[in-house]
């Protein structure tokens, strides 16, 4: 009897793995093939290296009576890894600090890299727009008894000054 053993799976890049074929038949022969992977060492072996992920397929011969048996293992890839953008607006005069980085002031983008749950990569990209603030100052004359309306300005959730000096006269 045959065992391609468990199916082995990669966490979030594809690296090197051991096959764990085995066999009942004393003086087994072993030969391991793949259309979809690679072996990279022992093919003929119960125990071979593999480096992609693919379907193997272990193929034993009895060499007393020529019988084969086969058996497959499976070797795949979480694919774990993550990614996200966002796009934070600030006022001038204020930082933000991305997750995983430093604090940034300037517009502009900004990557960090942190191992996410599962251990692989977890890109994130930022963009930081900075608005800016305005002050105006301005002087008004209305007559007596008149009305003049205030242009109250908020940029982004930025705070902006308008002083506005008014002389009231008589017609």
């Amino acid at each position: 009897m045959q065992n391609a053993g468990q199916d082995k799976q990669f966490l979030c890049v594809a690296g090197s793995t051991t096959l764990d074929g085995s066999s009942t038949t004393a003086n087994a022969q072993f030969a391991w093939t793949t259309t979809d992977g690679n072996i990279s060492l022992n093919p003929n072996s119960a125990t071979p290296t593999v480096n992609a992920v693919g379907t193997y397929v272990l193929t034993v011969t009895n060499p007393l009576n020529g019988c084969i048996g086969r058996d497959t293992a499976y070797v795949t890839l979480s694919t774990a890894n993550s990614s996200s953008n966002t796009t934070v607006p600030i006022c001038l005069g204020q930082s933000y600090t991305p997750p995983g980085g430093t604090a940034q002031t300037t517009a502009g983008t900004y990557v960090t890299h942190i191992p996410n749950q599962a251990g692989c990569d977890s890109t994130i990209t930022t963009e930081l727009v900075v608005n800016q603030t305005y002050s105006t100052s301005e002087t008004h004359a209305i007559c007596d008894g008149g009305s003049y309306p205030l242009p109250w300005v908020e940029q982004q959730q930025c705070r902006s000054i308008s002083s506005h000096v008014f002389f009231a006269g008589r017609m």
